[in-house]
């Protein structure tokens, strides 16, 4: 057994659930549910299962606990679980995605400021998965100095502009420190959004479903 929350889930069938499920050790699986074993989102469930000729059967789902989710915290989360289910490659191990995706949850559960939490995941998720970058290094492995300007590319990272375009280097290394206020936020949201676009085959449906806030 084995904690696990699931992110997604469509009926399959007469008599089941197709589950796209976040595991504590396996990472994303999909599995096969029982259309009389309701298992619900944002909650976490002591859970196991068979191999089964199409996907494994999920056997037990004990429920342990439930993050009780209302308005913007709803959205943030559907936008989190979108990209996990988008990026995430099916059954591969990511050493602390589960427990930083719980964190995650909890932190909007508390009602604490969305974004820095949001900006957070995205970049630790593009890191874990090798898309990452250092917001203190430039694409040379040069130090970000604080008085240059700096262009964004998404495979390769950041690169000194020579004018007066880009980024400042003092906001990018004031990211790099964990220092995000409003002009902080504001740019890191735009670098990580070209930073996942780059990965994403098409746009995701959270943002346009929900109508999402400037903060996701």
């Amino acid at each position: 057994m084995q904690a696990l929350v699931v992110l997604h889930r469509r009926p399959v069938g007469e008599s089941g659930w197709l589950v796209n499920a976040l595991c504590e050790r396996d990472g994303h699986r999909l599995l096969l549910a029982p259309r009389r074993q309701t298992v619900q989102l944002h909650q976490i469930y002591r859970g196991a299962w068979q191999a089964e000729q199409d996907w494994p059967r999920l056997v037990l789902a004990e429920p342990e606990h439930i993050f009780v989710l209302t308005e913007n915290a709803l959205f943030c989360a559907s936008y989190l679980n979108e990209l996990l289910i988008r990026l995430l490659p099916q059954g591969e191990a990511l050493p602390g995605m589960y427990q930083r995706y719980i964190r995650t949850l909890a932190a909007l559960t508390g009602q604490q400021a969305a974004e820095p939490w949001l900006r957070m995941f995205e970049y630790q998720l593009l890191s874990d998965l090798g898309f990452g970058f250092h917001w203190h290094l430039d694409t040379k492995g040069d130090a970000i100095r604080a008085s240059e300007r700096y262009c964004f590319d998404p495979q390769s990272g950041f690169a000194p502009t020579g004018d007066s375009g880009g980024f400042p280097g003092e906001v990018l290394l004031a990211i790099h420190q964990g220092q995000l206020r409003l002009p902080e936020l504001r740019v890191a949201k735009h670098i990580l959004r070209q930073a996942l676009s780059e990965w994403l085959a098409q746009p995701l449906n959270s943002r346009r479903l929900f109508d999402l806030p400037a903060d996701v």
